[in-house]
């Protein structure tokens, strides 16, 4: 989420510290960032252009971090929040069809195992264990969720307010 109100002056350190990290240089005639830690210098200003059209969150994120860093825990956190906001939807189909839009997460790692083992199942893994998500997944079969292609997943939209809650 693009929700730059709800940083805290620690984040904003943090941030500023990132955009540090890489400086716009001139390589020989081709422009390019140059850098080993961080964002672009200019992170709070995309910010700004994302969310005055309308945008809630950066269409591509390349997270290239190293080992036991946490980003398995990340993308299931990025999963979750991606299909909850799916789930929000009354006819989730419907509603992508018309506007367009598809909701997608792409996540990549070095093997098909790896991929499987660690990213796939933290993600479903949080998923099914989050109370939130417990009305839409099929008790019968847990690794399913209850929904079906073509129709809603639920009577209305879940309850955001009790969903902050329990997720």
């Amino acid at each position: 989420m693009l929700a730059i109100e709800l940083f805290t002056d620690a984040d904003h350190r943090r941030l500023n510290k990132w955009m540090r990290g890489y400086q716009l240089i001139d390589d020989r005639g081709v422009t390019r960032y140059d850098g080993s830690f961080g964002t672009p210098p200019d992170l709070l200003q995309r910010i700004g252009w994302l969310r005055a059209q309308g945008r809630q969150w950066f269409r591509n994120v390349v997270l290239a971090a190293g080992r036991r860093s946490g980003k398995s825990l990340l993308s299931s956190i990025l999963t979750s929040s991606t299909v909850w906001k799916v789930l929000e939807v009354d006819d989730p189909q419907a509603a992508r069809a018309a506007s367009g839009q598809a909701d997608h997460v792409a996540d990549v790692s070095t093997t098909r195992e790896a991929a499987t083992r660690d990213v796939f199942a933290d993600a479903a893994a949080r998923i099914s264990r989050s109370a939130c998500f417990a009305p839409f997944i099929d008790q019968t079969h847990p690794t399913r969720s209850g929904c079906s292609r073509g129709r809603s997943c639920a009577p209305g939209p879940p309850n955001v307010a009790n969903a902050a809650r329990l997720c």
